[in-house]
């Protein structure tokens, strides 16, 4: 019987632990993202690539400008702001104040000594598309 509640007990300890791991890992993928960034999308507009700057900010919103360079000249197109998670190996995002629940997720990865970010997307009905960003001092 005793051997049974130690097994038991031993069994429960270690899904604790493989739970709470997988939470660090997620906060620790978190941590590394926010601040601000500097990049690209490749492939969203046909034609057109639009440079960016990417703000992340702790409470899991980020503040995208967006930015079309016309013969040398930087022009902002637009403001976007979108919550942002990291879930199973994806980062997601849901435009703020979309009555949408959904998020679209996208495969990402860190490179560089985490001071490269790229997002690769497929979102339907639009081209695959790359988002490279690059972490900025200021």
């Amino acid at each position: 019987m005793n051997m049974k509640l130690i097994s038991i007990g031993i069994f429960f300890l270690f899904m604790i632990i493989l739970i709470c791991g997988c939470n660090i890992n997620s906060n620790q993928e978190i941590n590394k993202l926010i601040g601000t960034w500097h990049g690209k999308y490749y492939g969203f507009i046909e034609n057109q690539d639009l440079e960016t700057k990417a703000i992340f900010y702790q409470n899991d919103t980020v503040k995208t400008i967006f930015y079309q360079i016309d013969e040398g000249e930087k022009n902002q197109l637009f403001i976007e702001w979108a919550d942002y998670k990291i879930e199973d190996d994806k980062i997601c995002f849901k435009k703020v104040g979309d009555v949408d629940e959904n998020y679209t997720c996208a495969s990402y990865r860190f490179s560089n000594n985490y001071s490269t970010f790229t997002i690769n997307m497929s979102i339907s009905g639009y081209p695959d598309f790359v988002y490279v960003l690059t972490k900025s001092s200021d």
